[in-house]
């Protein structure tokens, strides 16, 4: 049992998206981030009875984390969660995942030297913040064709999006090819943290934390989770073809963050919406240096990547958030 004298109070969310991220438990099992953006905890907490049998090797740990949000709703005082200078858990995992479902604000804490207080203003530039909060932007992308939809510019606070573009290329990445697309892969979801630069953890932070998910719920119009945070790389060749992005995974969002200096439109790679599948494109967006593009997930959400043909490579961040289901 942590002395309480040595113990000190820190948000959840802050502490979720600093040692959520991690490999915690080990037999190969994926992040509690990574763990908990899956829909299967919101089915149980919802009451499916069957959701956590679909969850394979994964149940364990799964149940445990329902087991203590089941403990808070009870009125149960969890914690302390206990980490070191390194970024890693020590004790409190399924503690801490429960904390961050129920929203809990904050909680005692023993030797969470690594935590970082980044709010949204030191990431994001102030006018895709207020973007978010304002009607006509909101009306906007509802009103917009083939589907709900925007294309924005200078997204990021200029130092972040320049580190963010030299740090990514040192990421681990996977190399995918199926019937849909062919690209490199990374996650910020389900990693070490030694391999990850400091303007991507802070991005991180930023989008793992309570008030930017909220002010993204609030601009769609449901409470959302971040279901994924997925960093794509494109060489000669690679492109993604038409789809929609719509999953069981109850994903209705995704914006994706462009980090390509120098973009000139005979590299291709942009980014083409299509008002159905067999058709040809009706817009085209430009993967240019600090753009995004955010759209809503549906059946008809058509879109695909245009082959890549630059000297160097194409990156980009995809963050995908699903409704809150629990």
């Amino acid at each position: 049992m942590a002395n309480p004298a040595n113990t000190v109070h820190h948000r959840v969310d802050l502490l979720w998206a600093t040692l959520a991220c991690e490999p915690v438990w080990g037999h190969g099992l994926p992040s509690p981030a990574r763990m908990i953006a899956s829909p299967i905890p919101g089915l149980a907490l919802a009451g499916d009875a069957t959701a956590l049998d679909a969850a394979g090797p994964l149940r364990g740990a799964l149940a445990r984390i329902v087991e203590r949000v089941h403990a808070l709703d009870s009125g149960a005082i969890l914690g302390p969660i206990i980490a070191g200078a390194d970024g890693r858990l020590s004790d409190g995992s399924h503690d801490l995942a429960a904390l961050y479902l129920r929203r809990v604000a904050a909680v005692a804490t023993v030797e969470c030297s690594a935590i970082q207080h980044i709010e949204p203003l030191d990431v994001f530039q102030p006018h895709f913040l207020d973007m978010l909060n304002e009607q006509d932007s909101i009306d906007a992308f509802n009103r917009a064709e083939p589907y709900p939809f925007a294309y924005l510019t200078d997204v990021l606070r200029n130092n972040v999006a320049n580190g963010m573009h030299a740090e990514l290329g040192a990421l681990e990445w996977r190399h995918e090819k199926n019937e849909l697309y062919e690209q490199d892969v990374a996650t910020l979801l389900d990693c070490d943290r030694s391999t990850v630069g400091p303007q991507l953890l802070a991005f991180r932070s930023v989008v793992l934390g309570r008030e930017f998910i909220d002010l993204v719920g609030r601009f769609l119009g449901n409470p959302v989770r971040i279901a994924d945070i997925a960093c794509h790389r494109s060489r000669a060749g690679h492109l993604i073809r038409v789809h929609t992005d719509h999953s069981a995974d109850r994903e209705v969002c995704r914006l994706t963050l462009h980090f390509n200096s120098g973009w000139s439109a005979e590299a291709g790679g942009e980014f083409l919406q299509f008002s159905d599948p067999s058709g040809t494109p009706v817009a085209s967006w430009a993967p240019a240096m600090n753009t995004a593009v955010l759209f809503r997930i549906s059946t008809s959400s058509h879109h695909a990547v245009a082959p890549w043909n630059g000297f160097s490579v194409r990156y980009s961040v995809v963050l995908a958030f699903a409704l809150e289901n629990y």
